[in-house]
């Protein structure tokens, strides 16, 4: 009979053989494609003995050979370059492994920018911002003006006409528009013009003309209107000119305003002026 003892250890040497062996991961350092052969060299460490199941994205492979450290399989035919899932199967254990086959290229041109999209919604109109530093003043205009009136009541005389208003002297050259308007006496059966004339050219408006009936009086309004080229020195006066001569007629009010428009002056400078006195004057422009 056996002992006891003798008993127990054979208990124990059965439980032993009867354990299954575990099984070590296996690690994948390395795949090597070799396109002359066209075979695929995968090392590490941990592999089995027997026949591992080799799978490229999960499409199966022919091992060609295998040792704890090294596998060799066939590749599949056409596979081209990119990345790929490399999964090593022993037992119940499998090792995975990114395996990339083929060089990286350079990046690409950029491709051509495509359709603008459709404009968005207009957005809420954002809150009024502060008010700007005022700017500086700018220069002053280049127009000059000039303004005068008649001084109470003067009498159109016997020897022809009367200068009711005159303007100082034209500081500056140029395009000048005139109007006037002149309050006017007419003695009865008299008759009456007004215009506008220069200094230094002579009438520069046509005339207004009031002609009455031999025994009627009346008070009139004129209203004149025109324009020249004026050198530096000239002077606009408004001229009433009483046809019959009578010392009758006469001009009660009036006023004349000319602005220059331009400083553009096609005429040459005046030396000496035309007429400055009353005197007779040409008939009246129709």
């Amino acid at each position: 009979m056996k002992s006891h003892t003798q008993r127990l250890l054979a208990c124990l040497l059965a439980l032993i053989v009867s354990l299954p062996v575990l099984a070590h991961a296996a690690t994948i350092d390395n795949a090597t494609a070799n396109y002359t052969t066209n075979q695929l060299t995968i090392t590490g460490s941990g592999f089995a003995t027997t026949a591992p199941a080799v799978k490229i994205n999960g499409a199966s492979v022919t091992v060609v050979s295998h040792n704890t450290t090294k596998i060799v399989v066939d590749l599949p035919s056409g596979l081209a370059a990119g990345s790929y899932l490399l999964s090593v199967t022993q037992g119940t254990t499998t090792t995975s492994f990114d395996l990339t086959l083929g060089a990286v290229g350079p990046q690409g041109p950029q491709g051509p920018a495509g359709p603008a999209g459709p404009a968005g919604a207009e957005g809420p109109s954002g809150p009024t911002g502060p008010q700007g530093p005022q700017g500086p003043q700018g220069p002053a205009g280049s127009a000059a003006g000039y303004t005068a009136k008649v001084s109470g009541e003067l009498l159109l005389p016997q020897n022809g006409g009367v200068i009711g208003a005159i303007t100082p002297s034209i500081a500056t050259a140029g395009y000048y528009q005139v109007n006037a308007s002149a309050n006017l006496y007419v003695a009865p059966g008299d008759f009456v013009y007004c215009y506008l004339s220069s200094l230094f050219l002579g009438q520069i408006s046509p005339s207004t003309v009031y002609q009455l009936g031999s025994s009627i009086a009346s008070y009139q309004e004129l209203s004149m209107t025109g324009g020249a080229n004026l050198s530096a020195g000239d002077e606009i006066e408004l001229v009433c000119v009483s046809q019959n001569y009578n010392n009758q007629s006469a001009i009660w009010t009036g006023q004349l305003n000319a602005t220059q428009v331009s400083t553009i002056n096609n005429n040459p400078p005046k030396l000496a002026p035309k007429s400055k006195v009353n005197a007779i004057l040409p008939p009246p422009l129709q």
